[in-house]
């Protein structure tokens, strides 16, 4: 899956390394990682703001990883690309669909 920042697609990949690397950098472990999303929400701190930000960096920098490709893109470039209002919830919705494991459909089996 790709997302367009600065006006290229750049791919863009959640996995448990993803978590990882955000925990190695932030310095935390895992379940912390849980604790502070969980609390973002309309009213969002800096702090908060510059992890999700951070967490989608990574990812930006996991999917060019996977795909053999070099991720030049900085923090400021993801923050910048928040604004358009389409962007997070495009965001999200790859993630979601990247805890559905490879081969398996999102549509319900009757």
């Amino acid at each position: 899956m790709d997302v367009t920042i600065n006006g290229k697609a750049h791919p863009i990949r959640f996995s448990l390394n993803v978590s990882r690397l955000f925990c190695r950098e932030k310095g935390i472990e895992l379940y912390e990682m849980g604790e502070r999303f969980s609390k973002v929400g309309e009213n969002m701190t800096l702090e908060e703001l510059e992890d999700l930000a951070l967490f989608i960096l990574i990812a930006l920098r996991e999917g060019a990883r996977k795909q053999g490709k070099e991720c030049t893109l900085i923090i400021e470039d993801v923050i910048d690309q928040m604004e358009d209002e389409s962007f997070l919830p495009k965001v999200f919705a790859i993630q979601a669909m990247g805890s559905i494991p490879e081969g398996e459909s999102t549509e319900k089996k009757t």
